[in-house]
C-alpha cells in the first residue's frame, strides 16, 4: 500500500521508492539511483553537497537499508539544525565572556560534525539538496514548502553582532532552542522512522543534547542570580 506522504520535497522517483519500500522491497528513498533533474543540481559522491547558499558541505556515502518519509524529514531537519548549531558554536571562542560557554562550544560542533557528513551523504545520494544553516532552502521547486526554521537568519545576525554578557545570554538561548528542537525531531524519528542508521543518530542526539541542555540551562540560570 502506498504510504500517505506529508508535504515534503521529494522528487517523483523518490516518491516511487517510498511506495516500493512500503511493500517490503527494501528500496530506500535515499537510493543513489533515485536522483532526478528536479533536485536543483544535487550531485552524488564525496566532493561536496550543494546547499541553499551554494556552499559545499562534506558528505558521506548514501544510506543503506529501508527508509521512509520520516527518515528523509529527519535527515533534512537535523542537518539544518546541526549546521545552525555549528555556526553558533563558531562565534563563542572569540566573543563569549563565560569560560563554560567557551569550553562547551567546540564540544558541540565536534560531536555534530560527523553526523552532518553522514546525513548530507544520505540526502545527496537520494538526489535531495542539502539545507544550509540559514534555513533558506526553498522547497517550492519540488512541490513542497519551506522547511521549518528553528533559528532565523536575523537571530544569527544579531548574535554575530552581540558582545559581552549579552552575547553569552543570547548564545545560550539560541543553542538551547536548537537543541530542544533537535531532541524533539529525534524523538519523532524514533517513533516514525525505519532506517536503523537514522534511528541510531536520533538516539545519540537525544542522549547527548539532553545532557548539553542541562549544562546550558545551569549556566543560563546563573545570569538571573543577583
Amino acid at each position: 500500500m502506498t504510504p500517505t506522504l506529508r508535504t515534503l520535497a521529494l522528487p517523483a522517483a523518490l516518491v516511487a521508492a517510498l511506495a516500493l519500500s512500503s511493500c517490503g522491497t527494501g528500496s530506500s528513498p535515499y537510493a543513489a539511483g533515485a536522483q532526478t533533474s528536479s533536485t536543483s543540481g544535487a550531485t552524488s559522491g564525496t566532493g561536496g553537497a550543494p546547499t541553499a547558499s551554494g556552499t559545499p558541505s562534506p558528505v558521506g556515502p548514501p544510506a543503506s537499508g529501508p527508509s521512509n518519509t520520516a527518515d528523509v524529514d529527519f535527515a533534512m531537519a537535523m542537518t539544518m539544525s546541526h549546521l545552525q548549531a555549528g555556526a553558533i558554536a563558531d562565534l563563542a571562542p572569540q566573543r563569549a565572556k563565560d569560560n563554560k560557554i567557551k569550553a562547551l562550544a567546540p564540544k558541540v560542533k565536534k560531536a555534530q560534525g560527523p553526523e552532518v557528513t553522514t546525513m548530507a551523504g544520505w540526502l545527496v545520494g537520494g538526489g535531495i539538496p542539502v539545507p544550509d544553516a540559514t534555513g533558506g532552502h526553498d522547497m517550492s521547486a519540488m512541490g513542497g514548502a519551506k522547511m521549518q526554521v528553528v533559528i532565523s537568519p536575523q537571530e544569527l545576525t544579531t548574535l554575530g553582532r552581540a558582545t559581552g554578557s549579552g552575547f553569552d545570554r543570547m548564545w545560550l538561548e539560541l543553542m538551547l532552542k536548537s537543541h530542544q528542537a533537535a531532541v524533539a525531531t529525534a524523538r519523532t524519528e524514533l517513533a516514525k522512522g525505519v532506517n536503523p542508521d537514522a534511528k541510531k543518530i536520533a538516539q545519540s542526539v537525544i542522549e547527548r543534547q539532553s545532557a548539553e541542555i542541562a549544562t546550558m540551562t545551569s549556566i543560563l540560570s546563573a545570569f538571573a542570580r543577583p
